[in-house]
């Protein structure tokens, strides 16, 4: 593991990162709507965990294999995403329907009631999670322990925030509207005190893909002069508190940096901590993509992820915690360490990526489809590029939506909701 203690450390991962994130820019660009909307973040946190690959491959602290097989994979991916994107024309058929989103809100009168009642399902469900918290001592990092024996609560709480969030932060960028607003803060508090560590990273997603949605491209100066204003106050804050705790300025300006740069840790732990070679045995190709799907009839297609069985495999974990497995790691799992074959897993899930984001906003158009039903599909399923820090959780956002989105269109028609009101005119 690379000690990041010294100038030099920081301008050579500083340098390789930046190299990164403008090539990863350039070929997720056909699929882009904003800067910083989800492909935007992707990007940062794929720049700085290639950097520190790439880094401690010069090192000698990471084998050779790793530099060609991380570039290899990713490669493919951002290639598919480019080659896709541009054929599709995603951002340009994104773009040419954005002013749909307006329209469907004035066409769902009955929008403000189904967030009071998707935020009531919210609040329960994390609540309980902090009751469990103060009761039992579950720590915030057992969140995992609290999804495998309180399935159903967990399932209500992730898919109805996946739902909440967008709507209320397009809602916001369209209309400046103070209830969504509110939704959007109360997230943040609630996801704050259940143990979220992302939460930030969330909502910032969320709000610059509705900007992006709906108001189109900005120039890549005016988005990096917004985001500095965030980040800068805020990277200051987290060097006054660790300043505060260990009173070595040195030590708070390094631990940021290595908080930001390890955002990769899987490869660590792919090729440092323990070796993925370890696991081949553990998994099947087809079953581990539709493990979240069979848990809803009671089976499974694995014990732990990628990400928590190379954890277990290095620290001896039992509590399923671990790093992201990203898609890359996976696919070369999957694949028995065969790296061109993962390679075409990794360009088959950035087709997919690019593939989804087009059918985001072909929804629009289905007019005979209720309007919050086009609402919804269309924010949950653009920000894809998620897949590829990992597939597992991304799945599981479908499934979570999926299940929660249909009980609400039960209760919604029983309770004279109309749901279907605007697809049955339009038929």
């Amino acid at each position: 593991m690379i000690d990041i203690t010294a100038f030099s450390d920081v301008a050579v991962l500083v340098g390789i990162a930046l190299g990164y994130f403008f090539v990863f820019r350039l070929f997720s660009g056909s699929v882009k709507v904003h800067e910083f909307d989800d492909f935007g973040f992707v990007n940062l946190i794929m720049s700085f965990s290639m950097a520190v690959t790439d880094y401690a491959c010069y090192l000698g602290i990471m084998p050779e294999s790793a530099f060609f097989e991380t570039n290899i994979n990713v490669g493919a991916f951002y290639a598919a995403v480019f080659y896709f994107g541009k054929t599709l024309n995603v951002r340009g058929y994104v773009f040419n329907n954005s002013k749909k989103y307006r329209d469907l809100f004035y066409s769902y009168p009955n929008i403000i009631f189904f967030w009071q009642f998707l935020f009531v399902i919210f609040l329960l469900s994390a609540l309980f999670f902090s009751y469990l918290q103060v009761v039992t001592g579950l720590s915030p990092e057992d969140r995992i322990v609290f999804a495998k024996n309180f399935r159903i609560v967990d399932i209500f709480r992730t898919g109805s925030a996946n739902i909440l969030l967008p709507l209320a932060a397009l809602h916001f960028v369209i209309f400046k509207s103070r209830k969504s607003l509110f939704l959007i803060v109360a997230f943040a508090l609630i996801s704050s005190m259940n143990g979220s560590k992302s939460f930030v990273l969330i909502i910032g997603s969320a709000f610059f893909v509705a900007r992006g949605l709906y108001r189109g491209y900005s120039s890549f100066v005016s988005d990096i002069k917004s985001a500095a204003i965030v980040a800068i106050p805020v990277s200051a804050s987290v060097i006054f508190v660790i300043f505060f705790y260990t009173g070595d300025f040195d030590e708070a300006v390094y631990g940021l940096v290595r908080r930001v740069f390890y955002a990769g840790d899987v490869f660590l732990y792919a090729y440092i901590f323990t070796d993925y070679h370890n696991l081949f045995d553990l998994y099947d190709p087809i079953t581990y993509l539709l493990h979240p799907f069979l848990r809803l009839f009671g089976f499974q297609g694995y014990e732990l992820p990628v990400g928590a069985a190379l954890a277990s495999n290095a620290f001896g974990l039992t509590n399923g915690t671990g790093p992201n497995a990203n898609l890359s790691v996976v696919a070369l799992v999957l694949m028995r360490g065969d790296v061109w074959l993962s390679a075409i897993f990794c360009a088959c899930g950035g087709a997919l990526v690019a593939g989804t984001k087009y059918a985001s906003s072909r929804i629009l158009l289905q007019e005979r489809l209720p309007a919050i039903w086009r609402l919804v599909a269309s924010l949950v399923l653009f920000p894809s590029a998620w897949l590829l820090i990992d597939i597992g959780t991304w799945e599981q956002v479908f499934i979570t939506v999926g299940l929660v989105f249909g009980l609400t269109t039960f209760i919604f028609e029983f309770l004279g909701g109309n749901y279907f009101k605007n697809a049955k005119e339009n038929s």
